[in-house]
């Protein structure tokens, strides 16, 4: 039976700061389409599957559609490499 493999994707990320510092980049990076919940540091994000929660440390990831999901650190590590920017 063949294998296959599946091509890489590059994708845009960005990771939500441990410390929630960094609310106004993904803002941005996800053209505003995340809203904070409250006062916590729980962000949710618009995704075309619903909403989903972020949470510091996590990654949000910006598909070629412009959809954005986010990942978790452990997820993202063992999924992702950062490539150097040109």
């Amino acid at each position: 039976m063949p294998i296959a493999l599946k091509k890489p994707i590059p994708v845009e990320c960005i990771r939500y700061k441990p410390d929630g510092s960094n609310v106004g980049e993904i803002m941005n990076f996800t053209c505003g389409s995340m809203r904070s919940i409250n006062d916590s540091r729980i962000i949710l994000l618009r995704t075309p599957s619903g909403l989903a929660a972020c949470y510091p440390g996590d990654w949000v990831l910006k598909a070629s559609t412009y959809d954005c999901y986010p990942v978790t650190d452990a997820q993202f590590q063992q999924t992702y490499t950062l490539q150097d920017e040109d």
